[in-house]
């Protein structure tokens, strides 16, 4: 209730403010039309300082409402920080116009929308943080252990962090209930992306759930670790917005300043904006908001606790940049729920920086320009992803930044998926297409239910670490695997598909299906992976390489590269043409390795079968126990089952109920008969070339093709005949020295 002397005369009009003088009705029934509080809606009036007026003179627990579909013209801000404001545009929509500069913290303008809803910073209360301790209690759910019992979050909000600042009296400052900026780092100075004490950091707003000491217990907690020698910070508290709702808003920016060439801080940018932003607010709701031709994001939150979207649509940027051209930038805010949202020709549709415990639900942009869906790298935690389509990024940063992420889980979702230094992968019952050259490390990776389309050979999945070493493992259920290389810079990468590196635990199971387009590109390589079980699962060209390896590169640390005790497990399963890390004609092949103490392969119920291959195991070992228990297996192949070079001898602890069919002729319906690499040199003067086939590789007929590849100018080039035995092409021009003529068979 209030009374409408306390609203101003100008805003009303005499006539209205005479009419209902001393008497009490509600807000909302006096706001329904900001028309007739001044407002034109004539899409050519600036109507900054009207609608200034009406959104400063609102008591708390207002309600506005604009007319439907009329257009409002702006030329600054709109700033909003009252509590208690429900704001419904109708179908209107705004109009940015301005083009002069803004004051900003940072030189960019990008504190600032169209409409600004801001709380406060209390400078005063900054406190410094000398320790940072995650996992340290609940608040309402079950809790769960970390590292090396990690079993999976119950709910994101459930874990408490406990700050230790040097203020023993903190409670004097902060209390329980209070909300607080925690901007707590990792390091001193600028970052390293290979530093080992794990660069994490926590940026965020946070809810205090009680206070002891100098310590803060805030509900806010990311699975991150943090090195105490390394950490610096602060916490302040906040005087928050709260439950502020904008809803049915069309946002549009023609502010139609030229762009250059090269944008710097402090010039063209000063006078940019974003559509939608908010600072330092709970409960925040954006209700079907449609935004466009914006520069900087069409909603960017900073410090927002508890905010929900639902119903948003961004399109058409009109800068698409670094910083620009986003449908939102959420930063250092938690506990968030966004669906249904929708993106086109945006660089991304939603960027996660130093955020947690998110859910985004009925995502979509499948023409983004750097990744849909993009956590920043900058300790970014809890984010989930349900129904969405797009690309997927996390730790997409740049140097200064600690370059990672933690607990990020895509359920039945669809796109690509690049990430790097993600502490936690989960997917589930997903389409996920691989297509990165960058590695990525991952000390924990969880796919579920899903398939694996890879567009390129040359990818690794590393249990690489920062910090406190944790429990690794790489888990594959339940998940089909296609093989395109469609994306290959080098088409002639062929040694392996992908590598899974480093791993104490690797579980494949039930692997239904595998389509590999690549015939000479291994499907998977286990390389220093400690304890591996592969279970019902049909695999073909799958390598095993046991080296002692402790980097792949980019000065990478890997969690694990101990192979003592080691213990690999099949059961149950079907190897087809399978190749090792060498393109050896073995199953596995085991060398000699200095830090492999003793190492176990166990082998019950499976099939083998290659015609290409020569035995099950190969071992070359000097040093060390290789012991193999094998039974009930069946074996088809060129020689036989095992083969031993080195000094050592394999121990068999078990070889019983094994069938070995290598003598027997081989059905030409399940011959390969590709070559799917020939590789000469040809001498100096020469025209032809004659090749014969290998006694495997025999053709049923004359109906293959030959594709040269030629590292000379040859001029032209023909088969001169084709047998099944073999072919002999010519070349009109000889190389003028002893070069490589490389060629492949198919059918």
């Amino acid at each position: 209730m209030a009374d409408l002397n306390k609203i101003p005369k100008f805003m009303l009009g005499d006539d209205v403010h005479q009419e209902f003088n001393n008497t009490a009705i509600r807000i909302e029934d006096i706001n329904t039309n900001v028309l007739s509080l001044g407002a034109k809606g004539d899409g050519v009036t600036d109507e900054t300082t009207i609608l200034q007026s009406i959104f400063n003179s609102l008591p708390f627990g207002s309600r506005v409402s604009f007319p439907h579909k009329k257009v409002f013209k702006i030329t600054r801000p709109l700033i909003i920080t009252r509590d208690d404001i429900h704001i419904d545009f109708n179908g209107s929509k705004l109009l940015y116009a301005g083009t002069e500069s803004l004051d900003s913290d940072n030189g960019t303008g990008r504190i600032y929308g169209a409409i600004t809803v801001r709380g406060e910073l209390i400078d005063s209360t900054k406190t410094n943080v000398v320790d940072i301790i995650s996992n340290e209690g609940i608040i309402d759910q079950e809790f769960y252990s970390n590292g090396d019992n990690f079993k999976g979050l119950k709910q994101p909000f459930t874990q408490v962090t406990k700050i230790i600042t040097d203020n023993t009296a903190i409670g004097n400052v902060i209390k329980k209930g209070d909300f607080v900026s925690v901007y707590v780092r990792n390091h001193s100075g600028t970052w390293d992306k290979n530093y080992g004490d794990n660069p994490s950091m926590l940026n965020a707003i946070a809810r205090v759930i009680y206070v002891d000491a100098a310590n803060v217990y805030i509900d806010v907690c990311s699975d991150l670790r943090f090195n105490p020698d390394k950490v610096n910070g602060n916490i302040t508290l906040l005087k928050p917005v709260n439950n502020v709702t904008i809803e049915n808003l069309i946002f549009e920016d023609i502010n139609d300043t030229p762009i250059p060439s090269t944008i710097t801080d402090n010039s063209e940018r000063d006078s940019w904006v974003a559509g939608i932003s908010v600072r330092y607010a709970t409960n925040f709701t954006l209700l079907n908001y449609k935004a466009s031709k914006h520069r900087f994001p069409a909603l960017m939150m900073r410090n927002v606790y508890n905010p929900i979207i639902d119903n948003f649509l961004a399109s058409y940027a009109r800068t698409v940049t670094a910083g620009c051209g986003y449908g939102m930038q959420i930063m250092s805010s938690v506990h968030g729920s966004i669906k249904n949202v929708r993106g086109y020709f945006l660089r991304h549709l939603i960027d996660f920086t130093s955020s947690g415990h998110m859910r985004v639900e009925n995502a979509r942009m499948i023409n983004d320009w750097h990744g849909a869906f993009d956590c920043h790298g900058m300790g970014e935690f809890d984010i989930t992803y349900v129904n969405c389509v797009g690309n997927f990024l996390a730790s997409n940063g740049i140097n200064e930044f600690p370059d990672m992420v933690g607990n990020i889980s895509l359920d039945n979702c669809k796109g690509s998926l690049q990430m790097a230094w993600a502490q936690r992968i989960h997917v589930n019952n997903s389409l996920i297409y691989m297509d990165a050259m960058r590695v990525t490390k991952s000390p924990h990776i969880e796919i579920l239910n899903s398939k694996l389309v890879f567009k390129r050979t040359k990818y690794n999945f590393a249990a690489a670490y920062r910090g406190v070493y944790m429990q690794t493992a790489f888990i594959l259920d339940n998940t089909s695997i296609e093989i395109t290389n469609e994306n290959n810079p080098r088409q002639e990468w062929t040694n392996k598909l992908f590598e899974i590196d480093a791993y104490k635990k690797v579980r494949i199971s039930n692997v239904p299906y595998v389509r590999n387009l690549r015939s000479d590109v291994m499907l998977i390589t286990i390389a220093k992976c400690t304890d591996t079980t592969i279970n019902d699962s049909i695999l073909t060209n799958l390598g095993f390489n046991l080296t002692n390896t402790t980097s792949i590169g980019d000065d990478t640390v890997l969690a694990s590269n101990s192979m003592a005790a080691g213990v690999l497990r099949i059961k149950n399963s079907k190897f087809d043409e399978s190749i090792n890390a060498s393109d050896a004609k073995n199953f596995f092949a085991i060398s000699n390795v200095d830090d492999i103490s003793s190492y176990l392969i166990i082998l019950d119920g499976n099939m083998f079968y290659s015609m290409g291959k020569m035995r099950w195991i190969r071992t070359e070992i000097n040093s060390f126990n290789v012991n193999i228990i094998a039974v009930n297996n069946l074996f088809r192949g060129k020689v036989g089952a095992f083969y031993k070079a080195g000094l050592m001898e394999p121990t068999f602890i078990a070889k019983d109920g094994n069938i070995d069919l290598s003598e027997t002729d081989e059905p030409t319906r399940l011959k390969n008969y590709n070559v799917p690499r020939i590789s000469l040199s040809i001498p100096t003067g020469w025209t032809e070339y004659k090749y014969l086939f290998t006694p495997e590789r025999l053709q049923p007929d004359t109906d293959y093709d030959v594709y040269p590849f030629f590292e000379w100018d040859y001029g032209s080039w023909w088969l001169e005949s084709k047998s099944t035995t073999g072919y002999t092409i010519k070349f009109s021009k000889s190389p003028t020295t002893t070069s490589k003529l490389t060629m492949k068979v198919t059918r």
